[in-house]
């Protein structure tokens, strides 16, 4: 492998543990490698899907709504309901991205004060598409740092990436163009070898009272977080 020039190795979009809609509309929730979405489904060790209908009945959709609404998200203080409109789209991103040409935006969770839960509803949908805690991605003012970073976290085709705990206000040439980009092309950190890296995976930011360049705020939608008493760590619980 080391002696041949061009490898006859399939593309990776994204390795994920969430069974996904592809681009036919097919739902794949055997592990393994799916060419036409170029998705590798891997769920974490143990676990057992339960069968998917193709016609789900009125009783399904309900119980499945309440999965979402009640059991994952019914303990955070949404300020209002198009800020839960826009966590509940973060959620379902990642399974149906493959049926998304072009890319999708920024989702930041933000909240007026620390401790209202951004942190917490970050690792929820992280965990509902990875399985495993977030990846995360620190904020920085170098562009290039940007670029550095960007393509090594991109590099390892994520479902979800999280960049935590902003503060001032977030920008930059290098992370607008990975938001409207369908390739990424860095270089390779210590090498002069440049690489082509399709970006498929879900965009998260949190902070508190977050703030956006003009630039990025075309590419970016915001779910805020409000707590009207003294303790906004009792907010929501977690089981």
């Amino acid at each position: 492998m080391l002696s041949t020039p061009t490898l006859p190795l399939p593309g990776l979009a994204v390795l994920t543990a969430l069974p996904f809609v592809t681009p036919d509309g097919s739902v794949v929730t055997r592990p393994g490698y799916d060419a036409g979405s170029q998705y590798f489904y891997a769920p974490p060790p143990g676990f057992q899907l339960r069968p998917v209908p193709e016609c789900p009945t009125p009783a399904q959709v309900a119980a499945a709504r309440a999965l979402i609404l009640d059991e994952l998200l019914g303990d955070f203080p949404f300020a209002d309901p198009a800020d839960r409109a826009t966590a509940i789209a973060a959620v379902l991103l990642p399974a149906v991205r493959a049926l998304i040409t072009g890319p999708t935006p920024l989702h930041v969770i933000d909240a007026p004060s620390p401790g209202s839960g951004k942190g917490l509803l970050a690792d929820c949908i992280c965990r509902v598409a990875t399985g495993r805690p977030a990846a995360i991605l620190p904020a920085v003012d170098d562009d290039d740092e940007w670029r550095k970073r960007l393509t090594a976290l991109t590099s390892k085709a994520p479902a979800a990436v999280v960049i935590d705990n902003v503060t001032g206000v977030l920008g930059g040439a290098a992370l607008s163009a990975a938001l409207t980009a369908e390739v990424w092309e860095g270089r390779v950190l210590g090498q002069t070898t440049m690489v082509r890296l399709l970006v498929r995976h879900l965009w998260l930011a949190t902070g508190n009272n977050l703030r956006v360049t003009a630039e990025l705020a075309r590419r970016t939608v915001f779910s805020r977080l409000e707590y009207g008493g003294d303790q906004p760590r009792q907010c929501h619980t977690t089981t």
